[in-house]
């Protein structure tokens, strides 16, 4: 199958850049030194992921991860001699696509497994459910995907790091700007509204992410190499 093949291939490509490093070193430092004494938190505040994390942590580092795997192709003509191949643009991109969410992901899991031994560890107080950590840390994974399918987007469409750090960038400080008064418009804090209001952010963060895929999607289909 051309997209398992060209998927498997990028995470060939990922073994030569900091990027496994970085999904996988980040949130696990951050599930050890972002936790509170036990006397303030409880289960219910580890049941959900880390306020520093998805407001923070989170969103840049998906702007980090994508300009580093993006230039995994920008760099020595590797567009060219990736394009040439007998597989379709399509292919490319979804593999990409998929390559992203999936490292992502990994980054969600070690901060959700990294702050339950934790909380174990710091015996907290409260009920803990494992059924509602995987769903706190799931609606914010999902509430990431349009960051990530912008990150694709701008990241396979435009040569250099300006246009997707711009945009990742001004659109933190733009979604920080309107959390309070319009946060349905803030997407990039989607993760951190999610878990409190999922019949909100949830239909509308993948509603958002379908529209970004589906125009990065044409974006790069119809784009020139040079």
């Amino acid at each position: 199958m051309q997209l398992l093949r060209a998927y498997s291939a990028e995470w060939l490509r990922a073994k030569r850049t900091p990027l496994l490093f970085l999904a996988l070193g980040v949130p696990l430092i951050i599930s050890i030194f972002s936790t509170p004494s036990p006397k303030h938190v409880n289960w219910d505040f580890l049941s959900n992921p880390s306020p520093g994390w998805t407001f923070f942590i989170l969103p840049i580092g998906i702007v980090i991860l994508g300009l580093l795997s993006a230039q995994l192709y920008s760099s020595n003509h590797m567009w060219k001699s990736t394009l040439i191949q007998p597989i379709s643009r399509s292919t490319i991109y979804f593999a990409h696509l998929l390559f992203l969410c999936s490292i992502v992901l990994l980054g969600f899991i070690v901060l959700m497994i990294g702050q339950i031994i934790i909380g174990k560890i710091l015996g907290l107080k409260g009920s803990f459910s494992f059924f509602r950590v995987i769903s706190s840390f799931f609606l914010s994974y999902l509430a990431s995907l349009p960051m990530i399918a912008l990150q694709v987007w701008l990241g396979m469409r435009y040569k250099g790091i300006t246009v997707p750090l711009t945009a990742g960038l001004g659109g933190w400080i733009f979604s920080t700007a309107l959390s309070n008064q319009l946060p349905s418009f803030a997407m990039w804090h989607y993760p951190l509204f999610v878990t409190s209001q999922p019949a909100i952010f949830l239909p509308i963060s993948l509603g958002l992410a379908f529209i970004l895929i589906l125009v990065g999607l044409i974006s790069f289909i119809r784009m020139d190499v040079h």
